[in-house]
């Protein structure tokens, strides 16, 4: 049987989603509205927000690769001051004048970062996600955020459980311990 969520857990979910909507929704949509439905939000920054953190940054991924390349272009001409100037001396940078474009995302200096190293559905995304707790995801085409019982729960209690063996690696492992993620 399918474990159903409290009233509790489904009022955190609802704050989670509005929080999304504040940070993303009102800054994004304007500059991409065209490819707006063909993004979605994933990754740790679900699992910090329902744990009452301020995400360290904001994972948005892209359905195609050709909405990724006119969103990122998109902000290389229009919105160059927004992507995040870093030094050389702390990531290998892919692009001219030292912006914030590496070979898995172009960072914004919000700390959303457009993902450039995985492209698909949310379900084929996150299958290459190592640890179960970042797959929650936030479609923003139609506002809905997804979440299962067991994703929600892992979260909340800080509890790590392999998605996929090959993505999993001892620094990942260890950062999130270092949050205090426990196995269970």
């Amino acid at each position: 049987m399918m474990e159903q969520f409290t009233e509790e857990e489904k009022s955190d979910i609802k704050r989670v989603k509005n929080i999304i909507r504040w940070n993303l929704f009102d800054y994004l949509e304007p500059k991409v509205k065209s490819h707006y439905n063909s993004m979605f939000l994933s990754g740790g920054c679900i699992a910090s927000l329902i744990q009452g953190d301020k995400p360290k940054d904001w994972d948005v991924y892209f359905y195609d690769q050709k909405t990724q390349i006119a969103v990122i272009d998109m902000f290389v001409a229009d919105y160059k001051d927004e992507i995040e100037i870093i030094d050389e001396k702390y990531r290998q940078v892919t692009s001219q004048e030292q912006l914030c474009i590496t070979e898995n995302a172009t960072t914004l200096k919000n700390n959303i970062q457009l993902i450039t190293k995985h492209t698909g559905t949310p379900d084929d995304v996150r299958a290459t996600f190592d640890f179960v707790h970042c797959k929650p995801y936030y479609d923003f085409g139609i506002d809905v955020l997804y979440i299962s019982k067991e994703q929600y729960d892992l979260c909340k209690n800080k509890i790590l459980k392999i998605n996929n063996m090959k993505a999993q690696t001892t620094w990942r492992q260890s950062k999130f311990e270092q949050r205090g993620y426990k196995w269970p």
